[in-house]
C-alpha cells in the first residue's frame, strides 16, 4: 500500500478513535488502525475493541491499493505533528511502514491485517432517519450517570432504548438510564418507529461505546439508525458505528416518573444550584446529604458534619403543603440541575419517601429522579 494522506481529513478522525483503540482487550492488535486504500481513490480507517466498531471513508491520494495495521496512537501522533498538509504512507518489507519523505521519515512496525478483527460493513438492515441534535442530547444526559461496570446488575451499564406513541399519535424513540439512586429519561421524536429485532422491544446500549459514538455525532446532518444481529448500528455518510448490545431486561421505570401536579415547587435552577454548592462545602464522603426542610412559602436546606460544623440556608418558594423533611445527595441533585436547559425548574416532591423528579418548565423531552437518602 501507498498512499498521500491529507492531514486534515485524517486527523480528525484519528483523535476521534483514540478511545476505542486505547482500551484494552485480550488482542494486542486492537490496539492499531486499519488503513485500507481502495482502487476507487479513498481511505478506509477502522477501529475496533471488540464491542465498539468504527469504520469510515476518507478521501486520499491512493498510489499502490493495500492493507496496513499501524499503532493508532503513534499514527495520531505523528498525523497531528506533521509539518505539512500532505503526508506520504508506504508500506515496506515485512510489514514495516514508512511516513514521510525527504528531511522527515518515520519508520513504525506494523502488524499482519489479516489478524484485525473483522468488524461490520454490512449495512443490509433497516434504518431510520433521526435528528442528530436529539439524538445527541437522548445520549449526553443518559451517559452522565456513569455505567457501574463491575455492578452485576448490568442494567447499569446501558442506556435502555424503546419506542412509543404519545396520546396524539406522535413517535417517539426513548432512551432511560440508571444507577438505582438516580434515574434520567430523554424523548426523542421520530417520524418512524425504530426497527426492533422481532420478539425484542427494547435494546440495552452499552454507555461506554456511546461514549465515543458521541464524537462522530454531527447535530448538523441527520443520522440513521437500527440494528443488525446483536448490534446497534449508527450510519452517516461515510462512517459507520456499531455497538455490541448488552444482554438483559431493564427495571419498570413508568410509575417512578409518575408527575402529580399537586406536588409541584417551582425554583429558579441557577439560585438552587448555588444554594446546594454552599452547603456541600462541608460534606465529604461519609457526610454527604443535605436536609430539604419544606415549610409554608419556606425551604431550609441544612447539612451538618461533626467533623466540620453544621450550615443553613433559607429560601422563598410557593409551598401551601403540610412540611415535611427529606435528604439528598447533593452532588445528585446539582448533576440533575446542570441538566435542565431552562432556568424555571419544576421539582415533583411529595414526601419523604417517594422520588424527586426534575424538569424544565416547558422541556417534555428530559426528565430526571433522584431517590431521597434516608434521614
Amino acid at each position: 500500500m501507498k498512499c498521500r494522506l491529507i492531514k486534515n481529513e485524517i486527523n480528525e478522525v484519528l483523535a476521534k478513535i483514540q478511545g476505542i483503540a486505547g482500551r484494552k482487550t485480550n488482542l494486542f492488535i486492537t490496539s492499531t488502525v486499519r488503513l485500507t486504500g481502495e482502487q476507487d481513490g479513498t481511505l478506509r480507517i477502522e477501529s475496533t475493541d471488540l464491542e465498539t466498531d468504527f469504520t469510515g471513508i476518507y478521501p486520499a491520494d491512493i498510489q499502490e491499493t493495500g492493507t496496513v495495521c499501524i499503532n493508532a496512537k503513534k499514527l495520531y501522533e505523528i498525523v497531528k505533528s506533521f509539518p505539512s498538509e500532505t503526508i506520504l504512507l508506504s508500506e515496506i518489507e515485512n510489514r514495516w511502514i514508512e511516513i514521510g519523505e525527504n528531511n522527515l521519515l518515520f519508520h513504525i512496525v506494523g502488524m499482519n491485517p489479516e489478524d484485525f478483527p473483522e468488524i461490520g460493513r454490512d449495512t443490509d438492515t433497516s434504518f431510520i432517519a433521526v435528528d442528530s441534535h436529539h439524538f445527541k442530547k437522548m445520549i449526553e444526559k443518559n451517559i452522565s450517570i456513569p455505567a457501574l461496570v463491575e455492578e452485576k446488575r448490568i442494567y447499569t451499564q446501558g442506556l435502555y432504548m424503546e419506542s412509543f406513541t404519545n396520546e396524539e399519535g406522535n413517535s417517539f424513540i426513548r432512551g432511560v438510564s440508571t444507577d438505582s439512586k438516580r434515574m434520567v429519561k430523554y424523548d426523542m421524536p421520530s417520524a418512524q418507529e425504530f426497527p426492533f429485532k422481532e420478539g425484542s422491544p427494547f435494546l440495552l446500549i452499552p454507555k461506554k461505546g456511546l461514549a465515543e459514538l458521541l464524537k462522530f455525532l454531527d447535530t448538523n446532518l441527520p443520522v440513521n439508525i437500527g440494528v443488525l444481529n446483536n448490534r446497534f448500528v449508527v450510519a452517516k455518510e461515510t462512517e459507520i458505528f456499531s455497538i455490541t448490545l448488552l444482554e438483559g431486561g431493564f427495571p419498570g421505570y413508568q410509575d417512578i416518573m409518575q408527575m402529580d401536579p399537586e406536588n409541584i415547587i417551582v425554583f429558579n435552577r441557577q439560585e438552587l444550584i448555588m444554594s446546594l454548592r454552599r452547603m456541600s462545602i462541608l460534606s465529604d464522603d461519609e457526610f454527604r446529604s443535605i436536609i430539604f426542610s419544606f415549610d409554608r412559602d419556606k425551604l431550609t436546606l441544612m447539612t451538618s458534619n461533626p467533623d466540620m460544623g453544621e450550615s443553613h440556608e433559607e429560601l422563598t418558594i410557593s409551598f401551601e403543603r403540610e412540611g415535611f423533611e427529606v435528604a439528598f445527595n447533593p452532588k445528585f441533585f446539582m448533576d440533575a440541575l446542570a441538566l435542565v436547559e431552562e432556568e424555571e425548574v419544576h421539582v415533583y416532591i411529595h414526601n419523604s419517601q417517594t422520588p424527586c423528579i426534575i424538569k424544565g418548565k416547558s422541556d417534555n423531552h428530559f426528565t430526571s429522579v433522584i431517590m431521597p437518602i434516608r434521614i
